[in-house]
């Protein structure tokens, strides 16, 4: 029943229920991702010469940090603008339209043998943003060539920031009932919410953090098999789930969903 209890609780009284520290040190982790996401490109000053040979030629401000993620949102734009996976019209931007050009591509034939550019990155992923995006594009006009910046910076807070907020909020619960009375509660807190490489990935879109979110979702539901006597079916089939988004975010963790899938032949061998 407190397991069940567990899965119903929302997002927002999970937060309640934290000591004001822990909820703080959340906030604070969480403020200094957002201060990053949005200060992360340098203005110049106009009036120092120092800076005018640097300046000149550069291409617009977009948001993007590399070759990496310019390869998913060319990906995003290409399939709500131009209702394609190819990125042949996007990779070739440059200038005052900023530098969408990217080296993670792979070159193919379409359906009519003409060979093109597509990102090299899982799909799926990149019709989750481009759904959001032509939703946002729908409704508000916003357009990720007009407005590359704010654009890309929004859908990135989305899709990053606040699934980040949901791994430490589920970690920050589930070590609360372990550590609730210890002092090491607050250096956990600490930890995961400043010493891991997903929060410096959580500017940028990436990969990472979904599948992060998504091996915690499984490991948890792991959790709940191994010590519980009497096992609901649905939790088989959460696990079955969340292991398989996982690879879709992250190749290499099919050795996680062959890991846990061995585990839970054993646990079902062994109940006979």
């Amino acid at each position: 029943m407190e397991a069940e209890t567990l899965n119903k609780t929302s997002a927002t009284e999970v937060v309640i229920r934290l000591p004001r520290l822990a909820q703080l040190i959340i906030l604070a982790s969480l403020a200094l991702i957002i201060l990053r996401l949005c200060m992360f490109h340098v203005y110049f000053d106009q009036h120092d010469k120092r800076d005018d040979k640097f300046i000149q030629g550069r291409e617009a401000a977009t948001g993007m940090h590399c070759a990496n993620d310019r390869s998913r949102w060319a990906s995003v734009a290409a399939l709500v603008h131009y209702q394609t996976f190819s990125i042949d019209d996007i990779d070739s931007r440059r200038g005052k339209e900023g530098n969408w050009g990217t080296i993670d591509k792979v070159y193919h034939a379409d359906r009519k043998g003409v060979e093109r550019f597509y990102s090299s990155k899982p799909p799926l992923y990149n019709i989750l943003l481009a759904a959001q995006y032509w939703l946002l594009h729908r409704s508000t006009g916003l357009n990720i060539f007009d407005s590359p910046r704010f654009t890309i910076k929004l859908l990135t807070l989305v899709n990053q920031v606040l699934l980040f907020a949901a791994i430490l909020l589920l970690l920050a619960r589930f070590a609360q009932r372990r550590l609730a009375s210890s002092p090491h509660f607050y250096l956990y807190l600490i930890a995961i919410g400043f010493g891991t490489f997903l929060s410096t990935f959580a500017v940028t879109l990436n990969n990472h953090i979904p599948a992060a979110l998504f091996t915690l979702l499984a490991i948890m539901q792991c959790h709940h098999v191994s010590t519980s006597k009497d096992i609901p079916w649905y939790r088989f089939s959460l696990i079955g789930l969340y292991t398989a988004i996982t690879v879709t975010f992250e190749l290499p963790a099919l050795a996680f969903l062959c890991l846990v899938g061995l585990w839970l032949f054993r646990i079902d061998f062994l109940s006979y």
